[in-house]
């Protein structure tokens, strides 16, 4: 390749070159470190002589006669050669048009960068020259980052432009002594490595999680980059203020720059521990000459931000001062390195820090117009990491300046735009305060806040707030006493009928005693007597606990006592528990009570029913839901308006509050209910059958088993008029496909805990989930607002995932006989004064149109490798594979406590684990592609029709992934090369 008489020198690479070979090797024609700085010249610029001054510079600095060899030898190695020469690209394009002007060079731009460079034989460096006018120029210069810093740029530039200067007016051009790059690596090569892997173990010790942006969304590193730039410029007031408050605690404003943006990422991840890159100038004073020396000096490390509680912003800063004092020692070691002596197999951090605070050097020859001919007026500047974010930040003219470049296909630009704002926000806190407590620190602004609080939230509606369920049920009675109200296996009942069964059993409890808010437990089948038991139980002015007559007995019992329910209406005899000691009624008796309505005793805030949920104690716990909850939920409520000729589906387990929604909406407007065996509601083919023929006009189903029915017969939901589905995360494929069969605002996906009263928000399916990944929950209903709060009870900002609250006139009382539990979640609205708001424990974020994206629970948020995942997003792609039907993530841990990702699919044809992982990998990371692949015919459901995780069963070792596959090329056997020598390591 080279003539042998024509090397002046090799010698080994540093270690931020090593990576960007790595980066080059892996994808040779990608603009990654492709650097390329446009100067805008106004003046007269010679070609000749600039062309002149260009190889007079080549012969200067050996670094721009510098080659890199990385195939058929041991090391990757850097050539320096004797001679080289170079030619500029001029072309004079005055005669154009200044728009046709502008559009010819950008595409020279952009086939320049497409060009890039041969590391191993390109002049790594060149230059291109456009005369734009009768004054004025554009200067390209492009070189790869491996072959020296933004700090050697300035330098390189200076002496370019002091060489023409001194051909232009015919002087003698100075000399001066150049100290080479092999200099400073030679020093590396001194340097105690295992004294800088001890401290870096030390520092990284304890750390467990990547910081990045919450912004959707992930994409895999092999995702062409969409290079985008946004540019923040603050007022040179304000930058002054940054630039008192860094003097005012002795830290340079890098420091203030690297503290304001650890908060914001502690805000953004609700942690006070976050790590990101910072690239540092790696020019260590030991080594004499280096500040006029060139080269690539530079490397990135990470910054650890840890704050404690209680801590203030001041407080933070003379920490990261130290902190930064002591990295800079050990600046030297490698990235990969550094991360080796982290935890084992994590990324530390997916975006870097720049702090631009080198010479200038070319501002220098803006005054010197007389003695150049020309001024250079401005610059832009394209530069490409391997990262998906760097954060830059440098001084001009007295103002700080802020760039974000930014992969377009990983972070939407309408995110990233928000960054500045939430970033500005803090600064503002910290300059007014800089004892500001960390805890106080908030990044909404203040025209968001309302936003978030008013706009979002406008949720109040007129309802019988004041009326119970069972007076608005009498009036359906009195409005049309001959509809049919129920329907069950071919037999109906009116209204009438209904409300004088219900009628007879509610004076038999009277005689009971029953008292308001009295609990009374029920157990009965799916029929019509469980209607007559539910309004029976009502109207006497008790509330009813619904108890599932397939519940274990363990759990019957336990719900029994801890109701203290000292009655207890069943269907049938072999329905009692064995040890129940109150008064049973049986629902199947001829009552010979009077069949006119009782005279009422209850109030709108009596309870209704308590209904029993899964306690993390493993012991369940009762929801204490009101007369009020339910009827803010049923009417005029915001998402579905209910019709006389509506016939809705009792799907729903009676012990499970999606039965609300049915039953209610149904005999509160004077509807039809349909009534099925618990053997149809198991048997899909069965209910597809009993949907169609009876017309079922709307109902609400869980979320799995609405993927199962799309599935299996899409066309028998075709007569729904609004279909709800929820308790579980939307699966977009089967939204999409029941969308194209039903229409538009048909499909509802509804939100709720049981504590809000089935639904706080809803989302009426459109056109627009054609074009996305997620389906969003929506809107809080009428009556109910939503917060998105933070760890501190702050809100967050648009976009920013926390904690999903809700208040409203939704919310449960509590629960039964856990004060503790309910002073927990059920807390003081820190918005409203008064009222209470419930912590679900879900995590969330608003989207900019006012909807809701629900993103799964925080307790179950899975690490792995310190990434956090949210299991939603694998399942959705694994969804978009056209063999997948139905696909369930689960983290599970080995025996060494290792966490580790399974998928559990049910498909319609063959499939391959390979294949699965070439389909998630076109998407997403390495790190969220399961371990594990496991088929199933049928995925296991719960009586309530949610995914059965605990049954689902585990994963076989044959089903590993696979082990190690050798090199197939030069160029995978360079890099293999590579990162054996950089991890130490054989295979």
């Amino acid at each position: 390749m080279f003539n042998r008489k024509n090397i002046k020198n090799m010698y080994r690479l540093s270690p931020m070159q090593r990576g960007m070979l790595f980066h080059y090797l892996k994808n040779p024609t990608s603009e990654t470190y492709f650097e390329q700085i446009d100067f805008q010249i106004e003046g007269t610029v010679h070609p000749s002589y600039l062309e002149e001054s260009w190889n007079r510079l080549i012969e200067k600095y050996d670094l721009l006669r510098t080659v890199f060899l990385y195939k058929k030898i041991k090391e990757p190695t850097q050539i320096v050669l004797k001679e080289r020469t170079a030619t500029i690209h001029f072309e004079d394009l005055s005669h154009l048009e200044k728009e046709n002007c502008r559009q010819y060079i950008e595409a020279f731009k952009k086939k320049d960068r497409k060009t890039g460079f041969q590391l191993s034989r390109d002049l790594l460096m060149r230059l291109a020259l456009f005369k734009t006018g009768a004054n004025t120029y554009q200067l390209i210069v492009s070189f790869h980052h491996i072959l020296m810093d933004g700090w050697c740029l300035g330098i390189v530039l200076h002496d370019l432009f002091e060489i023409y200067r001194c051909l232009l007016n015919n002087q003698p051009v100075p000399q001066e002594a150049v100290i080479p790059y092999s200099k400073y690596i030679e020093w590396l090569e001194e340097q105690d490595e295992e004294e800088a892997k001890a401290y870096w173990r030390a520092y990284l010790q304890g750390y467990e999680q990547v910081s990045g942006l919450p912004f959707p969304a992930f994409a895999n590193s092999e995702t062409a980059n969409e290079h985008e730039v946004l540019t923040y410029e603050f007022t040179s007031h304000l930058t002054s203020q940054l630039t008192k408050l860094a003097k005012s605690y002795q830290v340079t404003l890098n420091t203030v720059f690297q503290t304001i943006w650890g908060v914001l990422l502690q805000k953004y991840n609700q942690t006070n521990d976050v790590v990101f890159g910072s690239v540092i100038s790696g020019r260590s004073a030991e080594i004499p000459g280096i500040e006029r020396m060139v080269g690539l000096f530079i490397n990135t490390i990470p910054v650890r931000i840890q704050s404690l509680e209680g801590e203030t912003f001041a407080d933070l800063l003379t920490k990261v001062k130290q902190s930064a004092l002591s990295s800079e020692q050990y600046g030297y070691l490698s990235l990969a390195d550094i991360q080796a002596e982290g935890v084992k197999n994590q990324t530390l951090f997916n975006h870097i820090l720049v702090f631009e605070n080198y010479p200038d050097y070319t501002d220098a020859h803006q005054h010197n117009q007389e003695t150049l001919g020309f001024t250079v007026v401005d610059r832009e500047v394209f530069s490409q990491t391997n990262y998906d974010l760097s954060v830059q930040a440098y001084l001009r003219n007295e103002k700080l300046h802020l760039i974000l470049t930014f992969n377009g296909r990983v972070y939407p630009r309408v995110w990233m735009e928000k960054v500045f704002t939430h970033f500005h926000e803090i600064v503002m806190d910290v300059i007014e305060r800089p004892d500001i407590p960390l805890a106080e620190i908030d990044i909404v602004p203040e025209a968001e806040k309302c936003q978030l609080l008013e706009e979002f939230n406008n949720t109040d509606a007129d309802y019988p707030r004041d009326k119970t369920i069972h007076a608005l049920f009498e009036e359906q009675v009195e409005k049309h006493p001959d509809r049919v109200a129920l329907v069950f296996q071919g037999q109906t009942m009116t209204y009438r009928e209904l409300n004088a069964r219900a009628n007879q059993l509610a004076h038999a409890l009277r005689k009971k005693g029953v008292q308001r808010d009295q609990i009374i437990g029920l157990i009965a089948d799916r029929s019509m007597e469980m209607i007559v038991g539910i309004l029976g139980i009502l109207k006497s002015g008790g509330a009813y606990m619904p108890i599932d007559p397939t519940y274990p007995g363990e759990r019957i019992r336990y719900m029994l006592e801890d109701s203290q329910a000292k009655l207890l209406v069943v269907q049938r005899a072999e329905m009692i528990p064995a040890d129940y000691k109150g008064e049973i009624l049986f629902l199947g008796e001829g009552f010979e009570e009077l069949a006119s309505n009782p005279e009422p005793i209850n109030q709108a805030q009596d309870l209704a029913y308590v209904i029993y949920t899964s306690g993390s104690t493993g012991k369940p716990k009762g929801n204490l839901t009101t007369h009020q909850n339910v009827v803010k939920t049923i009417i005029n409520n915001g998402y579905v308006e209910i019709e006389e000729e509506d016939r809705i589906l009792n799907l729903s387990n009676y012990a499970f509050d999606g039965s609300t929604y049915e039953i209610y909406s149904a005999l509160l407007h004077g509807a039809r209910l349909v009534l099925i065996p618990r053997e149809v509601v198991l048997n899909t083919a069965e209910l597809a059958r009993v949907i169609r023929e009876e017309q079922i006009t709307s109902t609400f189903m869980t979320a799995s088993l609405f993927n199962t029915l799309v599935e299996l017969d899409v066309s028998c939901l075709k007569s729904m008029r609004k279909l709800l589905f929820g308790g579980e995360k939307a699966s977009v494929k089967h939204v999409q496909k029941a969308l194209e069969v039903l229409g538009e605002h048909c499909l509802i996906n509804g939100y709720g805990p049981t504590e809000t009263t089935v639904f706080a928000a809803t989302y009426s399916v459109d056109h627009r989930v054609m074009e996305t990944d997620m389906v969003p929950i929506g809107r809080p209903i009428h009556n109910t607002r939503i917060y998105i709060v933070n760890q501190h009870n702050q809100l967050q900002p648009i976009g920013v995932p926390g904690e999903l609250c809700v208040s409203g006139e939704g919310l449960a009382r509590g629960y039964l006989n856990r004060p503790e539990l309910t002073a927990e979640r059920f807390v003081e609205n820190p918005f409203v004064p008064g009222e209470r708001m419930y912590r679900t424990g879900d995590l969330a974020r608003w989207l900019p149109d006012g909807n809701i994206e629900y993103m799964g629970r925080m307790d179950e948020q899975v690490k792995i490798r310190g990434f956090r995942i949210e299991l939603g997003e694998i399942e959705a792609k694994l969804l978009e594979h056209p063999v997948v039907r139905e696909a369930v993530l689960l983290a599970r841990r080995d025996e060494q406590g290792h966490s580790y990702l399974c998928a559990y699919l049910v498909t319609d044809g063959p499939w391959t684990v390979a294949e699965m992982r070439e389909h998630l990998g076109q998407s997403l990371p390495e790190y969220m592609i399961p371990s594990y692949f496991v088929g199933l015919e049928k995925l296991p459901l719960t009586t309530n029709g949610k995914v059965d995780k605990r049954a689902l069963p585990e994963p076989r070792a044959d089903l590993m992934s696979e082990g190690y596959v050798a090199p197939t090329n030069a160029t995978e056997e360079s890099l293999v090369q590579i990162w054996k020598d950089v991890l130490k390591v054989e295979q």
